[in-house]
């Protein structure tokens, strides 16, 4: 089943191409707007410190540290910026995500702002039901590594805490949120759940289908290691405007994928329910 998964997310990029060119521009437009605004306040920042060039040809933890030391209103400055750029992302997110889900369904030839116009509000106060439990878990997260700080070998049981384990708890723990959203949000689409029901069966997921974890890990690897290759791009390689054509390049390769991936979801959600439909009948 799940050859068959990742097979239907493959098409979907192949049939849907478009739905690719639409994340893309709408995720460059995104950016474009922060991008402005964080630039803005940096700028103001570097340029009169002196290391403007220092900056430009390569990236500096101290230097930064000691410009954000001189000058703690930058902090301020970026804190409230990210007070509209956080919600911004995640509703755009939210209402991609629904799109996709209503579009790549029962065959992929749904309509995409269908999908958002229909479900988006719900799929929104779902996506707020489950960023809660993301919080607690961060904040439990928190207390386990602080306690494991404590108990480990001095600093070398920090500093293991902190970079390890910290890292890797965080990772897994929101992974698992992720998923548990993705079902249950095509169980709010597709299946014509309330928000509380489809919430609740979201928790089931990673427990009811390997099928699920297994598209859902290998589609995150794949677009894990674009987004890590666009990062560690060589900006000297061929120029700037070279590395930044290469990186869009990228950034259109993870759009795509998200496509697949949304596909490889809803085709596993198809199958489950089928076999449950059939068990039943």
């Amino acid at each position: 089943m799940t050859a068959h998964a990742l097979h239907y997310g493959l098409d979907c990029i192949r049939r849907r191409a478009p739905l690719a060119v639409l994340i893309f521009a709408a995720n460059l437009f995104l950016a474009l707007i922060v991008s402005v605004s964080l630039f803005a306040a940096l700028n103001a920042a570097v340029s009169g410190s002196g290391f403007s060039e220092e900056l430009a040809q390569g990236f500096d933890l101290t230097l930064w540290a000691d410009i954000l030391e001189a000058h703690p209103e930058i902090t301020t400055t970026i804190a409230w910026q990210l007070l509209y750029i956080v919600p911004l992302y995640l509703i755009w997110n939210t209402l991609l995500l629904t799109g996709l889900g209503h579009a790549l369904a029962r065959g992929g030839h749904g309509s995409f702002w269908q999908g958002v116009a229909r479900h988006g509000f719900r799929a929104a106060l779902l996506g707020l039901m489950y960023g809660a439990i993301a919080v607690l878990l961060v904040i439990g997260i928190g207390i386990l590594v602080a306690l494991a700080a404590t108990v480990g070998p001095g600093e070398a049981g920090v500093y293991y805490a902190v970079t390890v384990l910290l890292p890797l708890l965080l990772v897994l723990a929101l992974a698992l949120v992720d998923m548990m959203q993705d079902f249950a949000r095509l169980d709010l689409i597709l299946g014509g759940k309330t928000v509380t029901r489809a919430w609740l069966g979201g928790f089931a997921w990673p427990f009811r289908s390997g099928t699920a974890n297994g598209v859902y890990i290998l589609w995150m690897l794949g677009s894990g290691l674009i987004i890590l290759l666009a990062a560690a791009l060589d900006l000297g390689m061929g120029g700037v405007f070279m590395a930044f054509l290469l990186q869009q390049v990228m950034m259109f390769a993870r759009a795509a994928a998200t496509v697949g991936w949304i596909g490889s979801e809803v085709a596993v959600w198809e199958s489950e329910h089928m076999a449950d439909a059939e068990l039943i009948a």
